[in-house]
């Protein structure tokens, strides 16, 4: 087809207003027209409809458009388009262009925010084009390439509006002078990080007058964790493990879960999101051994990026998002560990659209940061390169063997505690489930078991021994000794 002008499809559109430069819409129809039959485009931020056009009229017969938009009032220029606009404008132009079919058969306008959405996606749904054109500040931008990048498949390509890709002009550039290619902080900001992390590579760095091009690499973009839990007794353990296990659940992509335990927890491990893992190495006592759950959830995840986690830790939403700016900063040989915050908690609502922000509130009221001498998670990439050794885990030792091993062996160990708040119920610090009756902490012959294990050095490898430190800046600094 003859493709229109910005004016054109002005005119197409019955005089609704089109965000569009005329040197992007041959770019997003070309694009659009490379997805194969069958594929899938998602456009975030449809606005009154003109991108959309574009994407609808180019693409072949039974490719699927997906657009997304809120028909919030726009930050930047104070518009607001609506849902009703931006339907009728599209079909009227699409009836203009004799393609008025595709409009029932072949879009989806979904409204509601790119988060929402992404929220409850499939998460094996494979995208051929994502076009992001929605929130065009910073944190929203960025929000929109990490939840959804994840979804595209590898080979697929990403197009970035209002970007630019110089690292000659800061992120605050708009367009130099003289120059035939726009940009706008936010966007041209993302553009910087995208160029770094190892899920796209660049193919376009001005494609059209404000388009960035990226192909989907064939990293990994997934992650998986593994825990065990104690029963699922009513009282602290069950609140603090179906809040550690749903609050996991929020994350994107969605990591696998899977859960070392028996088999009277089968049900509510499933109940909460986690995949059962029923055989393992065991002490007499029915205790896993950490090495034992370490190698068989590696065996296990279809993912490089393995986190071991505590079963009573609430991590926040960002948490894959943390992990790829420390792959991209490390790329193989790493670990990241954080302080906790510790808080007497009540079963949370998850039904709450703003849990987490109320999550922060709460504890920031009434919790407490523990000591650099607790480690609650272990995030590495896959395989990891250490022994972490036959210990048994909730008795204590073992995760400082695995930090100090880590620090001593070279890896770059990463304290992220200024990034990822991470909250864990209180309880009692010891259960002495199934032990020898009169045993107590110190007693215990699986604790001193751990700690003869660990030998002299048992109670050194402490979250401020790390080489490095993620500011909440997003920059890696070295720890001063």
């Amino acid at each position: 087809m003859n493709l229109p002008t910005r004016l054109g499809l002005i005119d197409l559109m019955d005089g609704k207003p089109a965000f569009l430069h005329d040197r992007d819409i041959p770019v997003l129809a070309w694009y659009a027209a490379q997805v194969p039959q069958g594929g899938l485009i998602v456009e975030i931020g449809a606005a009154y409809g003109a991108s959309s056009v574009v994407l609808l009229a180019s693409k072949q017969t039974d490719v699927i458009v997906q657009s997304i938009d809120p028909f919030a009032v726009d930050p930047i220029n104070e518009w607001r388009a609506t849902d009703r606009e931006c339907r009728v404008a599209v079909a009227t132009a699409l009836d203009k262009l004799c393609k008025g079919d595709v409009t029932t058969s072949r879009w989806a306008l979904i409204p509601d925010t790119s988060h929402n959405v992404a929220m409850a996606t499939d998460p094996h749904m494979q995208i051929d084009l994502l076009v992001i054109d929605g929130d065009h500040l910073l944190p929203g931008v960025l929000q929109d390439f990490h939840d959804w990048v994840g979804f595209v498949k590898p080979g697929g390509i990403i197009l970035l509006h209002d970007s630019r890709h110089d690292p000659k002009n800061g992120p605050d550039v708009h367009a130099v002078e003289g120059d035939d290619g726009g940009g706008l902080p936010g966007p041209t900001h993302v553009a910087l990080i995208m160029a770094e992390s190892p899920l796209v590579e660049l193919i376009d760095a001005k494609a059209g007058f404000s388009y960035t091009a990226w192909r989907r690499t064939e990293v990994d973009a997934g992650l998986s964790f593994f825990t065990t839990v104690k029963h699922f007794t009513p009282g602290l353990n069950r609140t603090n493990q179906a809040n550690a296990l749903l609050s996991w659940q929020y994350m994107l992509p969605r990591p696998k879960v899977y859960v070392f335990c028996e088999q009277q927890d089968v049900a509510d491990v499933i109940a909460f999101g986690g995949m059962p893992v029923l055989d393992y190495p065991r002490t007499d006592r029915g205790m896993p051994y950490v090495n034992g759950m370490f190698e068989i959830a590696q065996d296990l995840s279809p993912h490089d990026q393995i986190v071991y986690v505590n079963a009573d830790i609430m991590l926040p939403t960002n948490f894959p998002w943390v992990l790829r700016a420390v792959q991209s900063r490390f790329m193989e040989n790493y670990m990241v560990v954080g302080q906790r915050w510790d808080v007497d908690l009540p079963r949370w609502d998850f039904d709450t659209p703003d849990w987490e922000r109320e999550l922060c509130d709460y504890v920031a009221q009434c919790g407490k940061l523990h000591a650099p001498t607790g480690k609650d998670y272990f995030a590495f990439k896959r395989p990891l390169s250490i022994d972490v050794g036959e210990f048994v885990v909730a008795r204590c030792v073992f995760d400082n063997w695995i930090l100090r091993t880590a620090i001593e062996s070279g890896m770059n160990v990463v304290d992220a505690t200024e990034v990822i708040f991470t909250v864990h119920g209180n309880h009692p610090i010891y259960t002495t489930e199934n032990a020898p009756v009169g045993d107590t902490f110190l007693t215990d012959p699986e604790y001193l078991a751990n700690k003869a294990r660990a030998g002299d050095n048992w109670n050194r490898g402490h979250i401020d021994e790390t080489p490095w430190i993620l500011r909440a800046d997003g920059t890696f600094v070295r720890r001063v000794a």
